[in-house]
């Protein structure tokens, strides 16, 4: 690998995530790598999203939890009203 290369293949390991995957045979000699950088900045708004998505799913489950306990209980009361 040339200075250049290596130079350029360092700034971009320091701005990403790598991730390393090797290939191996069928019977386990190692054929090759599969190397895939994702940009830090990237991964961030990626979870960042995903964190406010699981946030808003539970907010909505917890609400469906109070609307179905609030049904359950005016199911309750008629039943006891026509009793």
């Amino acid at each position: 690998m040339s200075t250049a290369n290596a130079s350029s293949f360092e700034s971009l390991a320091k701005a990403s995530a790598l991730n390393f995957t090797p290939r191996l045979s069928k019977r386990g000699k190692l054929l090759g790598a599969v190397i895939i950088g994702r940009p830090v900045g990237e991964l961030r708004r990626a979870y960042h999203a995903l964190h406010q998505a699981h946030d808003q799913l539970k907010r909505t489950q917890q609400q469906l939890l109070q609307s179905e306990k609030m049904a359950s209980l005016g199911r309750l009361v008629a039943a006891w009203r026509t009793s």
